[in-house]
Protein backbone atom coordinates (compact mmCIF):
# COMPACT_ATOMS: atom_id res chain seq x y z
CA UNK A 1 0.00 0.00 0.00
CA UNK A 2 0.98 3.54 -0.99
CA UNK A 3 1.38 5.49 2.66
CA UNK A 4 1.98 8.86 3.46
CA UNK A 5 2.47 10.08 6.92
CA UNK A 6 1.88 13.80 7.89
CA UNK A 7 1.52 15.59 10.95
CA UNK A 8 -0.85 18.15 10.88
CA UNK A 9 -2.08 21.62 12.12
CA UNK A 10 -5.45 23.80 12.58
CA UNK A 11 -6.84 26.28 9.86
CA UNK A 12 -10.64 27.14 9.35
CA UNK A 13 -11.22 28.26 5.43
CA UNK A 14 -14.11 27.73 3.76
CA UNK A 15 -14.66 27.09 0.32
CA UNK A 16 -17.31 24.91 -2.06
CA UNK A 17 -16.93 23.10 -5.49
CA UNK A 18 -20.06 22.38 -7.34
CA UNK A 19 -20.33 18.65 -9.09
CA UNK A 20 -22.18 18.31 -12.88
CA UNK A 21 -24.53 16.35 -13.01
CA UNK A 22 -25.88 14.67 -16.51
CA UNK A 23 -29.21 13.07 -16.68
CA UNK A 24 -29.11 11.49 -20.01
CA UNK A 25 -26.52 8.31 -20.77
CA UNK A 26 -25.20 8.58 -22.42
CA UNK A 27 -24.43 12.55 -21.28
CA UNK A 28 -25.33 15.05 -25.01
CA UNK A 29 -21.32 15.49 -26.77
CA UNK A 30 -20.87 11.72 -26.95
CA UNK A 31 -19.18 11.23 -30.43
CA UNK A 32 -21.53 10.32 -32.85
CA UNK A 33 -19.73 7.58 -33.92
CA UNK A 34 -20.29 5.37 -31.13
CA UNK A 35 -24.17 5.24 -32.26
CA UNK A 36 -24.55 5.38 -35.79
CA UNK A 37 -27.55 4.31 -35.17
CA UNK A 38 -28.75 7.57 -33.52
CA UNK A 39 -27.77 9.48 -36.60
CA UNK A 40 -30.74 10.82 -38.28
CA UNK A 41 -30.49 14.51 -39.76
CA UNK A 42 -27.13 16.44 -38.85
CA UNK A 43 -25.84 19.65 -40.43
CA UNK A 44 -23.91 23.33 -39.94
CA UNK A 45 -26.59 25.76 -39.79
CA UNK A 46 -27.39 29.16 -38.36
CA UNK A 47 -30.64 30.17 -36.62
CA UNK A 48 -32.28 32.75 -38.03
CA UNK A 49 -35.47 33.32 -36.92
CA UNK A 50 -37.16 31.74 -33.52
CA UNK A 51 -40.64 31.54 -31.66
CA UNK A 52 -38.74 30.56 -28.47
CA UNK A 53 -40.31 31.74 -25.28
CA UNK A 54 -38.66 31.11 -21.51
CA UNK A 55 -41.80 31.54 -20.44
CA UNK A 56 -43.90 30.24 -22.79
CA UNK A 57 -47.71 30.24 -22.62
CA UNK A 58 -49.67 27.08 -21.04
CA UNK A 59 -48.24 26.73 -17.52
CA UNK A 60 -46.61 23.45 -18.38
CA UNK A 61 -43.12 21.99 -17.67
CA UNK A 62 -43.15 21.00 -21.48
CA UNK A 63 -45.01 23.90 -23.16
CA UNK A 64 -41.69 24.75 -24.64
CA UNK A 65 -41.82 22.05 -26.94
CA UNK A 66 -44.05 24.06 -28.70
CA UNK A 67 -41.03 26.51 -29.59
CA UNK A 68 -39.13 26.44 -32.89
CA UNK A 69 -35.95 27.76 -34.67
CA UNK A 70 -35.64 28.29 -37.99
CA UNK A 71 -32.19 27.66 -39.71
CA UNK A 72 -29.96 28.35 -42.73
CA UNK A 73 -27.71 25.23 -43.56
CA UNK A 74 -24.77 25.89 -44.87
CA UNK A 75 -23.21 22.12 -44.39
CA UNK A 76 -25.82 19.25 -44.92
CA UNK A 77 -24.39 15.48 -43.99
CA UNK A 78 -27.60 13.30 -43.32
CA UNK A 79 -30.92 12.94 -43.20
CA UNK A 80 -31.70 16.19 -45.27
CA UNK A 81 -33.20 16.45 -49.06
CA UNK A 82 -31.05 18.95 -51.75
CA UNK A 83 -33.49 21.42 -51.58
CA UNK A 84 -33.80 21.70 -47.91
CA UNK A 85 -31.61 25.16 -47.41
CA UNK A 86 -33.91 25.96 -44.47
CA UNK A 87 -35.11 24.03 -41.99
CA UNK A 88 -37.27 24.78 -39.02
CA UNK A 89 -36.71 22.54 -36.08
CA UNK A 90 -38.45 22.23 -32.75
CA UNK A 91 -37.16 22.15 -29.44
CA UNK A 92 -36.90 18.46 -27.67
CA UNK A 93 -35.97 17.43 -24.15
CA UNK A 94 -32.34 17.51 -23.62
CA UNK A 95 -32.37 18.93 -27.63
CA UNK A 96 -30.12 22.22 -27.21
CA UNK A 97 -30.92 25.74 -27.22
CA UNK A 98 -29.42 27.20 -30.32
CA UNK A 99 -28.32 31.15 -30.33
CA UNK A 100 -29.69 33.21 -33.06
CA UNK A 101 -26.91 34.36 -35.54
CA UNK A 102 -24.54 31.94 -34.71
CA UNK A 103 -23.29 29.07 -36.26
CA UNK A 104 -24.53 25.55 -34.61
CA UNK A 105 -24.13 21.48 -35.62
CA UNK A 106 -27.41 20.88 -35.28
CA UNK A 107 -28.64 17.04 -34.92
CA UNK A 108 -32.17 16.24 -35.10
CA UNK A 109 -34.71 13.40 -36.25
CA UNK A 110 -37.47 13.72 -38.75
CA UNK A 111 -41.02 13.47 -36.90
CA UNK A 112 -43.29 12.82 -39.88
CA UNK A 113 -43.57 15.87 -41.49
CA UNK A 114 -41.65 17.96 -38.73
CA UNK A 115 -38.11 17.82 -37.80
CA UNK A 116 -37.22 18.65 -34.50
CA UNK A 117 -33.95 18.42 -32.46
CA UNK A 118 -32.69 15.30 -30.98
CA UNK A 119 -33.61 14.37 -27.60
CA UNK A 120 -30.34 14.45 -25.43
CA UNK A 121 -28.34 15.06 -29.14
CA UNK A 122 -25.22 16.81 -29.97
CA UNK A 123 -26.45 20.15 -31.22
CA UNK A 124 -23.88 22.63 -29.71
CA UNK A 125 -21.91 25.65 -31.08
CA UNK A 126 -19.93 25.10 -34.11
CA UNK A 127 -16.93 25.05 -32.46
CA UNK A 128 -17.85 22.34 -29.91
CA UNK A 129 -18.33 20.09 -32.29
CA UNK A 130 -15.48 19.34 -34.43
CA UNK A 131 -14.93 15.63 -33.71
CA UNK A 132 -18.71 14.50 -34.74
CA UNK A 133 -18.00 16.96 -37.84
CA UNK A 134 -15.00 14.91 -39.20
CA UNK A 135 -16.29 11.69 -38.38
CA UNK A 136 -19.04 12.81 -40.50
CA UNK A 137 -17.33 14.46 -43.30
CA UNK A 138 -14.67 10.70 -43.22
CA UNK A 139 -18.25 8.72 -43.85
CA UNK A 140 -19.13 10.89 -46.87
CA UNK A 141 -15.66 10.91 -48.19
CA UNK A 142 -15.60 6.98 -47.81
CA UNK A 143 -12.13 7.45 -45.72
CA UNK A 144 -13.25 6.44 -42.22
CA UNK A 145 -11.46 3.50 -40.30
CA UNK A 146 -13.11 2.10 -37.28
CA UNK A 147 -11.33 3.05 -34.02
CA UNK A 148 -11.67 2.21 -30.26
CA UNK A 149 -10.41 5.56 -27.97
CA UNK A 150 -10.78 6.19 -24.28
CA UNK A 151 -8.61 7.15 -21.51
CA UNK A 152 -7.22 4.90 -18.52
CA UNK A 153 -8.08 7.79 -15.30
CA UNK A 154 -7.49 7.22 -11.47
CA UNK A 155 -10.63 7.05 -9.92
CA UNK A 156 -13.06 7.83 -11.71
CA UNK A 157 -16.75 8.12 -11.43
CA UNK A 158 -18.21 9.70 -14.85
CA UNK A 159 -19.80 8.63 -17.85
CA UNK A 160 -17.88 5.51 -20.49
CA UNK A 161 -19.20 7.10 -23.40
CA UNK A 162 -17.83 10.97 -23.00
CA UNK A 163 -15.59 12.54 -20.69
CA UNK A 164 -17.33 14.44 -18.04
CA UNK A 165 -14.77 16.77 -16.29
CA UNK A 166 -17.09 18.81 -14.30
CA UNK A 167 -17.55 15.86 -11.65
CA UNK A 168 -14.64 15.82 -9.04
CA UNK A 169 -12.52 18.37 -11.06
CA UNK A 170 -10.39 17.31 -14.22
CA UNK A 171 -9.59 13.78 -14.66
CA UNK A 172 -6.76 12.04 -13.65
CA UNK A 173 -5.49 10.52 -16.28
CA UNK A 174 -2.75 7.75 -15.67
CA UNK A 175 0.33 7.77 -17.79
CA UNK A 176 1.94 4.55 -18.65
CA UNK A 177 -0.78 1.99 -18.32
CA UNK A 178 -1.79 -1.32 -20.99
CA UNK A 179 -4.77 -1.63 -22.32
CA UNK A 180 -5.86 -4.78 -24.19
CA UNK A 181 -8.54 -4.72 -26.52
CA UNK A 182 -10.18 -8.63 -27.05
CA UNK A 183 -12.48 -9.24 -29.43
CA UNK A 184 -13.11 -12.86 -30.41
CA UNK A 185 -9.91 -14.05 -31.99
CA UNK A 186 -8.90 -10.41 -32.36
CA UNK A 187 -6.45 -8.56 -29.86
CA UNK A 188 -4.60 -5.50 -29.59
CA UNK A 189 -2.21 -3.64 -26.86
CA UNK A 190 -2.25 -0.12 -26.38
CA UNK A 191 -0.29 1.99 -23.95
CA UNK A 192 -1.74 5.28 -22.37
CA UNK A 193 -0.27 8.72 -23.04
CA UNK A 194 0.90 11.12 -20.62
CA UNK A 195 -2.67 12.47 -20.15
CA UNK A 196 -3.92 8.37 -19.76
CA UNK A 197 -5.64 8.60 -22.93
CA UNK A 198 -5.31 5.98 -26.08
CA UNK A 199 -6.33 4.80 -29.05
CA UNK A 200 -6.38 1.88 -31.59
CA UNK A 201 -7.09 2.56 -35.44
CA UNK A 202 -8.33 0.28 -37.76
CA UNK A 203 -10.22 -2.15 -35.73
CA UNK A 204 -12.85 -4.42 -36.93
CA UNK A 205 -16.67 -4.00 -36.18
CA UNK A 206 -17.19 -6.21 -33.51
CA UNK A 207 -17.53 -6.27 -29.53
CA UNK A 208 -14.19 -5.55 -27.67
CA UNK A 209 -13.68 -6.29 -24.21
CA UNK A 210 -11.06 -4.09 -22.27
CA UNK A 211 -8.55 -4.82 -20.00
CA UNK A 212 -6.80 -2.09 -18.60
CA UNK A 213 -3.46 -2.45 -16.28
CA UNK A 214 -0.94 -0.86 -14.00
CA UNK A 215 0.81 -1.60 -10.96
CA UNK A 216 -0.51 -0.66 -8.33
CA UNK A 217 -4.18 -0.36 -9.32
CA UNK A 218 -7.44 -2.21 -10.16
CA UNK A 219 -10.68 -1.89 -12.11
CA UNK A 220 -13.99 -2.40 -10.44
CA UNK A 221 -15.86 -3.68 -13.39
CA UNK A 222 -15.82 -5.12 -16.68
CA UNK A 223 -15.77 -2.33 -19.96
CA UNK A 224 -16.63 -3.57 -22.90
CA UNK A 225 -17.22 -1.70 -26.60
CA UNK A 226 -19.80 -2.62 -29.43
CA UNK A 227 -18.22 -0.85 -32.64
CA UNK A 228 -20.68 -1.12 -35.30
CA UNK A 229 -19.93 -0.76 -39.16
CA UNK A 230 -18.90 2.72 -39.77
CA UNK A 231 -18.33 3.55 -36.01
CA UNK A 232 -16.39 3.96 -33.41
CA UNK A 233 -16.04 1.80 -29.71
CA UNK A 234 -15.10 4.67 -26.46
CA UNK A 235 -14.40 3.46 -22.73
CA UNK A 236 -13.22 5.98 -20.67
CA UNK A 237 -12.27 3.47 -17.72
CA UNK A 238 -11.65 3.87 -13.97
CA UNK A 239 -8.62 2.45 -12.10
CA UNK A 240 -8.51 2.40 -8.28
CA UNK A 241 -5.67 1.77 -5.95
CA UNK A 242 -5.18 1.42 -2.25
CA UNK A 243 -3.38 4.58 -1.42
CA UNK A 244 -3.49 5.89 1.83
CA UNK A 245 -2.68 8.92 4.52
CA UNK A 246 -2.00 8.30 8.25
CA UNK A 247 -0.14 10.36 10.64
CA UNK A 248 -1.03 12.07 14.24
CA UNK A 249 -2.59 15.46 15.21
CA UNK A 250 -1.06 17.46 18.18
CA UNK A 251 -2.27 20.46 20.14
CA UNK A 252 -0.26 23.72 20.53
CA UNK A 253 1.54 22.21 23.77
CA UNK A 254 2.43 19.17 22.04
CA UNK A 255 -0.54 16.77 23.41
CA UNK A 256 -2.52 14.47 21.00
CA UNK A 257 -5.49 16.61 19.38
CA UNK A 258 -8.10 14.01 20.08
CA UNK A 259 -11.70 13.68 18.03
CA UNK A 260 -10.99 16.02 15.72
CA UNK A 261 -12.53 15.99 12.54
CA UNK A 262 -9.97 16.69 9.32
CA UNK A 263 -10.85 17.76 5.69
CA UNK A 264 -8.22 16.26 2.77
CA UNK A 265 -8.33 18.25 -0.42
CA UNK A 266 -5.63 17.88 -3.12
CA UNK A 267 -2.65 19.87 -3.75
CA UNK A 268 -3.76 20.92 -7.12
CA UNK A 269 -6.51 23.34 -7.81
CA UNK A 270 -9.57 22.22 -8.90
CA UNK A 271 -10.95 19.14 -6.92
CA UNK A 272 -13.41 18.54 -4.34
CA UNK A 273 -12.38 18.29 -1.11
CA UNK A 274 -11.94 14.52 -0.78
CA UNK A 275 -14.00 14.68 2.64
CA UNK A 276 -16.99 16.28 0.65
CA UNK A 277 -17.81 13.60 -1.43
CA UNK A 278 -16.93 10.29 1.66
CA UNK A 279 -17.01 10.67 5.37
CA UNK A 280 -14.88 12.68 7.42
CA UNK A 281 -11.37 11.95 9.00
CA UNK A 282 -11.47 12.20 12.84
CA UNK A 283 -8.61 11.33 15.01
CA UNK A 284 -8.79 9.02 17.78
CA UNK A 285 -8.12 9.27 21.62
CA UNK A 286 -4.37 9.41 20.82
CA UNK A 287 -4.79 11.65 18.09
CA UNK A 288 -3.66 9.60 15.06
CA UNK A 289 -5.55 9.03 12.02
CA UNK A 290 -5.40 6.94 8.98
CA UNK A 291 -7.65 6.80 5.35
CA UNK A 292 -7.17 4.36 3.04
CA UNK A 293 -8.90 4.07 -0.91
CA UNK A 294 -7.21 7.70 -2.24
CA UNK A 295 -5.90 8.26 -5.73
CA UNK A 296 -2.15 8.59 -5.54
CA UNK A 297 -1.09 12.10 -5.49
CA UNK A 298 -0.77 14.69 -3.17
CA UNK A 299 -2.85 15.99 -0.53
CA UNK A 300 -3.52 18.87 1.64
CA UNK A 301 -4.88 18.17 5.09
CA UNK A 302 -6.25 20.61 7.60
CA UNK A 303 -9.44 21.65 9.86
CA UNK A 304 -12.69 22.90 7.51
CA UNK A 305 -9.81 23.70 4.75
CA UNK A 306 -11.52 23.58 1.30
CA UNK A 307 -9.47 25.93 -0.76
CA UNK A 308 -6.53 26.97 1.33
CA UNK A 309 -3.64 24.57 2.82
CA UNK A 310 -1.86 24.09 5.62
CA UNK A 311 0.07 20.70 5.19
CA UNK A 312 1.32 18.51 2.35
CA UNK A 313 1.84 14.73 1.95
CA UNK A 314 2.49 12.81 -1.31
CA UNK A 315 1.36 9.07 -1.80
Amino acid sequence: MMTGRIVAGLLVCVGQIQAIIYSCSPPPGAPLCQFPGKIDITFVGTAIDTNYDPNPPGGSDLAFLGMWYRFSVEEAFTGLKPDEKEVVAWLSVGGGKPDIGKPFFVHAVREGDHIRLAECGNTRPLEEAETDIQYLRGRIRGDFRSFIAGSVLRHYNGSQYFLETGLDGRPRGLAGARVKLQGGNRSVDVVTDEDGQFRANDVSPGSYTLFPESPGYRTAQTYTVEVQSNGCGIAHMSMLTNAGLSGVVLRSDGGPARRVKLDLIDAEPGYRAITSIGDMIETDEQGTFSVTGLPGGRYLLGINIKECALGSADN
